[in-house]
């Protein structure tokens, strides 16, 4: 049997049905590829995922409808949990020995927080709770710290903690209650948010 699709005419619309791999038997030639799926690769089906980011090891996703963080480490095992039950997992970031993420909460309360676990384990830590992750939780990472943005109401908050855990720090306060993303170079954090109206891209020195 080899993989296909067709178009099923029954029924109104129209609509496409087939299979789009074999166990156990290799593909036709991609150009010079070839590839073969083993039993069990599509055990872990992806459900809405949202922050991505790839380790050294494995490339990690977040899916906050199943509150699930995952590592995929390979193309012939099955992707393997980092972390499940999380609450509303969103951004995602990796550096050479972690992979760090943010939770949102709830909507009613600042009940975020920042996670971390070391590659290749299901050990995730809170590096800090009770935060009002903001947007769609981007964070940054550098030899020292997470960054991360929060948000009050209309304005914003850039906060940053130590990697291994610890007492969060207000950095920069902003206005705009819509916050995107953070990023951070040798000197200065970099982030992006918006009014409503006005879009900005906003910095701010290390500490």
């Amino acid at each position: 049997m080899r993989p296909g699709v067709r178009l099923a005419r029954q029924g109104k619309p129209p609509r496409i049905e087939g299979h789009g791999a074999v166990f156990n038997k290799w593909s036709l030639p991609i150009g010079s590829f070839r590839e073969q799926i083993m039993p069990g690769a599509f055990a872990k089906t992806v459900q809405r995922p949202e922050g991505v980011a790839g380790g050294v090891d494995a490339v990690y996703w977040t899916e906050p409808t199943t509150g699930g963080v995952w590592a995929l480490r390979d193309m012939v095992t099955a992707a393997a949990p980092v972390a499940s039950s999380q609450d509303r997992p969103r951004g995602l970031v990796t550096d050479g020995g972690y992979v760090y993420w943010t939770t949102a909460g709830s909507k009613a309360g600042a009940d975020g927080a920042v996670w971390r676990a070391p590659h290749g384990t299901a050990a995730a830590v809170q590096i800090v709770g009770q935060q009002n992750v903001g947007g769609l939780g981007r964070l940054a990472v550098d030899g020292e710290r997470v960054y991360w943005l929060n948000v009050d109401g209309a304005d914003h908050a850039l906060m940053a903690a130590p990697l291994g855990g610890g007492a969060p720090e207000m950095l920069a306060v902003g206005p705009g209650g819509q916050v995107f993303d953070v990023a951070v170079d040798e000197q200065r954090v970099y982030w992006t948010a918006s009014d409503g109206v006005d879009g900005r891209v906003l910095s701010v020195e290390k500490r």
